[in-house]
């Protein structure tokens, strides 16, 4: 269990991986953990403020959406990356 709170970063990290399952996978949890490859249960955690993405995880959503991890981990940075991870 999380003994201390999240954030303002690891927030924008939930709130941007829950926009992409919503914008990317038209809300179905179990299509982005297939495509990124995180687990079901971590977007489950992301959801409920548990914990944020992890850099692991950042980075197979980065690779499979082509977004810059650093983004996804709620960074202000670009979105899109230029090429391919």
């Amino acid at each position: 269990m999380r003994t201390k709170a999240l954030n303002h970063i690891e927030l924008e990290s939930i709130r941007r991986v829950l926009q992409l399952i919503e914008d990317e996978c038209d809300g179905k949890a179990n299509l982005f953990a297939a495509r990124s490859g995180v687990p079901k249960a971590s977007l489950s955690h992301y959801k409920h403020l548990r914990h944020a993405p992890s850099q692991n995880h950042a980075f197979l959503i980065g690779k499979a959406f082509n977004l810059n991890p650093m983004w996804v981990m709620g960074f202000d940075v670009p979105k899109c990356v230029l090429h391919k991870i």
